[in-house]
């Protein structure tokens, strides 16, 4: 049991630490490329673990891997000793696919000539090694284990503190790690997972499936133990026809331990695998078009 008396001694410890987050981004909540994603969270604060959610195929790991790249890119540049760091667990797919993604993300390399290679030209093998060699200095540690615990993964990012300053970790997805087969496997594993971010101070991106009735799938323990629930839906792949819904993402923040609770938009860009921002105009064009379809059914 860990008990701290708000004593002298303990308040000191927290103006301290409240005064390093407000001169060392090492020590600072840390905020998106997205503006849409920092409306929605407020950043992703250090201790905490967002959970992203969504049925197959509405872009929830690309999300991530688009806001994980953003952040590697922006820690490549702190100075010191010590870069902050980003751990990538994915239990899905291969890192090489990753690096399909980064490079459709980062360059104007359309996604299917990356997996068609005999489509690239020179003009398209210059943008990759550029990029290449800019993600060279990203301070992030891949790791495609398809059998990882949840234990692995805290000794890894222990283990990653002796060379950086971990700060953003992914989990690509709870429900493939080692030992979420039933519901008090989950239970376990999503409390290991909050540990993580309070003992490592880190920020967890937790990637989650939706089960048929878009809740969080296996454990109500998802929902009690995560600090932000983020839903990530595409209405058109949902059987909405109408063309102000086409490659439109809606996010519903359903829990946020330090912030507002409500629905964002984002584009989807299909040929380059991100998202994008929109316009305040466009984003109070969809309010108005989701409250008709809600009056009118």
């Amino acid at each position: 049991m860990s008990l701290k008396a708000l004593d002298n001694g303990y308040c000191e410890e927290w103006i301290k630490e409240l005064k390093s987050a407000s001169i060392d981004p090492v020590h600072r909540s840390i905020p998106s490329s997205l503006k849409t994603i920092n409306q929605a969270l407020g950043g992703f604060r250090l201790g905490e673990v967002t959970a992203i959610a969504g049925l197959p195929g509405h872009g929830k790991s690309i999300l991530c891997e688009q806001i994980t790249f953003d952040l590697a890119k922006m820690f490549s540049e702190d100075e010191g000793d010590k870069k902050r760091s980003i751990y990538y667990v994915t239990l899905e797919m291969a890192a090489g696919l990753l690096m399909n993604r980064a490079i459709a993300m980062r360059g104007s390399i359309k996604s299917d000539k990356l997996t068609n290679p005999d489509r690239l030209h020179d003009v398209d093998w210059e943008t990759i090694n550029s990029i290449i060699e800019e993600m060279s200095a990203w301070p992030i540690a891949i790791n495609d284990d398809n059998s990882m615990s949840i234990q692995e993964i805290i000794t890894d990012v222990k283990k990653l503190m002796n060379l950086y300053i971990p700060r953003f970790v992914v989990i690509d997805y709870l429900q493939l790690l080692s030992g979420t087969s039933d519901v008090a496997g989950i239970d376990s594993v999503i409390r290991d997972v909050k540990r993580l971010s309070t003992e490592c101070k880190v920020h967890v991106l937790l990637v989650s499936s939706l089960n048929g009735i878009n809740q969080l799938r296996g454990s109500r323990a998802i929902d009690y133990n995560v600090d932000n629930v983020m839903k990530l839906e595409r209405p058109d792949l949902l059987g909405n026809k109408s063309s102000v819904w086409e490659n439109i993402v809606k996010l519903t923040i359903t829990k946020a331990r330090n912030h507002h609770w409500g629905k964002y938009y984002m584009e989807w860009e299909p040929d380059r695998l991100l998202f994008r921002d929109l316009e305040p105009t466009r984003v109070r064009d969809l309010r108005l078009a989701e409250a008709q379809e809600s009056q009118y059914g």
